[in-house]
């Protein structure tokens, strides 16, 4: 008997929990549509055309700025890994596309060629070129044999033009540095063209006849300064002029002491062509081979008036390079030593 009041009580219990729940659910949900009620009211009565809340739109325009930060860095980070990636490849095809091997004079725009209109792309093109002279830095002075003193080396091209390739070397009493900043000084002299990058002159040398572009670099290493010359004979910026040439020199100095430099160059150079391509006839451009044609009879046939011209032109420089080159050079470092 007591353990059916007990288990009727309980049930009582049990029955009072759950309506005393339901009444509890019930009056949540009431609330809540209050709630609701109201906020369709406020909602209702706020005007469209009233200008926000500076606090939400500060707000907003914090968000906007911590997302817009956020993505530059992410587009920074991946920028950086590009040209980090685009500068190994490049070092990669400069270290691979410039073989040593003899040059040959030619008239190709590969190897004389200044394209592109943006400072990169022409910072571009001068390296690739300048590269590609300093790769063949030995082949040039192993292809030409020579001593202390001037060698020449001249042999005819087609169309009445001729190839001419000169070595020079010598030891001059001053400082390496010395004798750089002569060349350097003589560059400056020169119209400059455009300002390309570090240790790189874009110049135009002005001849008799016509003038010419030349890119410049200076590659400064340890017990040794290069002086590279090139010849540009296409350019998408500059203009060449009617009349180009292939130009093509090295120079090297060499500290032999504190007050001791060696002086070694070679040069290759062609007579003039047109824009067609075709070279122009010597007896207008070259005054050697004017003399040449001038001092032998009107018979004379081309190789005997190409011999002549390769007489007269060594002579030249026999004169020129001793009592001109190599005095105007000592006489500046000895006045800004």
């Amino acid at each position: 008997m007591k353990e059916l009041e007990k288990r009727l009580r309980n049930r009582e219990q049990v029955r009072k929990h759950r309506h005393l729940n339901a009444l509890e659910k019930k009056g949540l949900e009431n609330y809540v549509a209050r709630l609701q009620s109201t906020l369709d009211s406020l909602a209702q009565s706020i005007d469209p055309r009233r200008p926000l809340s500076w606090k939400d739109v500060a707000i907003s325009l914090l968000f906007d700025e911590q997302t817009s930060t956020q993505e530059n860095h992410l587009l920074r980070l991946q920028l950086q890994r590009h040209e980090h990636l685009a500068q190994m490849l490049w070092n990669r095809s400069l270290s691979m596309s410039a073989p040593q091997y003899a040059l040959s004079t030619t008239k190709t725009w590969r190897q004389a060629s200044l394209l592109g209109t943006t400072k990169e792309a022409r910072l571009r093109a001068v390296d690739w070129i300048m590269q590609h002279m300093y790769h063949n830095l030995n082949s040039a002075f192993q292809g030409v044999p020579g001593h202390n003193g001037l060698t020449l080396h001249m042999s005819p091209l087609q169309d009445n033009s001729a190839q001419i390739i000169v070595r020079k070397e010598r030891i001059d009493p001053f400082p390496m540095h010395t004798i750089f900043r002569f060349f350097q000084q003589q560059h400056s002299r020169q119209l400059q063209l455009e300002d390309i990058g570090d240790n790189i002159r874009y110049v135009r040398f002005n001849y008799s006849i016509t003038a010419q572009n030349i890119v410049i670099k200076y590659f400064v290493e340890a017990g040794r300064i290069l002086v590279l010359s090139r010849g540009i004979e296409h350019d998408d910026r500059c203009d060449v002029g009617p009349l180009k040439r292939t130009w093509m020199d090295w120079i090297v100095l060499e500290s032999l002491g504190p007050n001791s430099t060696r002086v070694k160059e070679v040069y290759e150079t062609t007579g003039w062509y047109g824009r067609n391509g075709d070279y122009v006839a010597m007896t207008t451009t070259s005054p050697w081979y004017q003399q040449a044609c001038e001092s032998l009879p009107p018979t004379a046939d081309g190789d005997t008036i190409f011999k002549k011209y390769r007489q007269i032109y060594q002579e030249y420089l026999d004169f020129a390079y001793p009592n001109v080159e190599v005095v105007e050079c000592r006489n500046w470092c000895r006045a800004n030593s």
